[in-house]
C-alpha cells in the first residue's frame, strides 16, 4: 500500500517535487542495502552475548569439569595404596629373603651367621658370628647391609620393631637352628615389624625351624 502511494506522489509531482522524491527514494533504497548487508550493521546485544559465551564455560561445563576431576582423584587413590602395599611386601619379601640366605650359609658352611638390626639407623646387616665382621652381599659383592633410609628400592620403610629373645639379633647356628644375640635357641617366635605409609607388615620366624613367614 505504501509503495502505490510513494509511485503515485511521484507521478503526480514534477520539476523539483520530482527530483526530491527520487533523491528520498534512492536514499530509501540505499538504507534498505545498507541494513541488508551484515558488515554495516550494529551488533546486537544478543550477538554480543552469544560471542561472549564462546570465550568462557557456562555453570553446567564448570560444574561437569569439577565432577570429572572428582572421578580420576578417586580413582587414583587406590592405585597409591597399590603402590604403597607393593612397597612394604617387596621389603618384607626382602627380609624373608635375606634371613633364608643366612640360615642357609650357615648350615652350608658349618658356622654361625646373624642379622643385626638397628632400629635406630633403620637399617639391618649380615654377620659372621665368630669375627662380627660384615659379609658380602652374594649379588652386589658389597657389605651386605640395607639402609632403609638410603635405599632407592625401599626408602621410607620403617624399621620400627625387633624381638628375638628380646634381643635385636637373629643368629643360625651351624645347624639352622634360630637363636638370639646371647646365642640361645629361640623359646618363642622372633619378629621384625616393618611400617610405610601407615601400613604394616610382620615377619616372624618360627622357633627350632626358623622358617620366615609375613602376615
Amino acid at each position: 500500500m505504501t509503495e502505490k502511494r510513494v509511485m503515485f506522489s511521484h507521478q503526480t509531482f514534477s520539476g523539483r517535487g520530482r527530483i526530491a522524491l527520487a533523491g528520498f527514494t534512492q536514499l530509501a533504497n540505499k538504507t534498505h542495502a545498507i541494513s541488508c548487508n551484515g558488515s554495516d550493521r550494529q551488533p546486537s546485544s544478543y550477538s554480543l552475548s552469544y560471542r561472549g559465551s564462546l570465550t568462557g564455560f557456562t555453570l553446567l561445563e564448570m560444574i561437569m569439569i569439577i565432577v570429572v576431576i572428582a572421578i580420576l582423584a578417586v580413582l587414583a587413590i587406590p592405585r597409591f595404596d597399590t603402590y604403597y602395599d607393593l612397597k612394604l611386601n617387596g621389603a618384607a619379601r626382602k627380609l624373608i629373603s635375606d634371613i633364608r640366605y643366612v640360615q642357609q650359609i650357615s648350615i652350608s658352611k658349618h658356622t654361625g651367621y646373624g642379622l643385626e638390626f638397628d632400629t635406630g639407623g633403620n637399617s639391618y646387616r649380615v654377620f659372621l658370628v665368630s669375627s662380627d665382621a660384615t659379609i658380602p652381599d652374594p649379588t652386589t659383592r658389597t657389605n651386605m647391609i640395607i639402609d632403609y633410609d638410603t635405599s632407592a628400592e625401599f626408602a621410607g620403610i620403617d624399621l620400627n620393631a625387633v624381638n628375638f629373645g628380646g634381643t635385636a639379633e637373629l643368629r643360625f647356628s651351624s645347624l639352622g637352628e634360630p637363636r638370639d644375640a646371647n646365642n640361645t635357641a629361640l623359646a618363642a617366635s622372633g619378629t621384625v615389624t616393618l611400617v610405610y605409609q601407615g601400613r604394616t607388615k610382620t615377619v616372624t620366624v618360627t622357633p627350632e625351624t626358623g622358617r620366615a613367614t609375613c602376615n
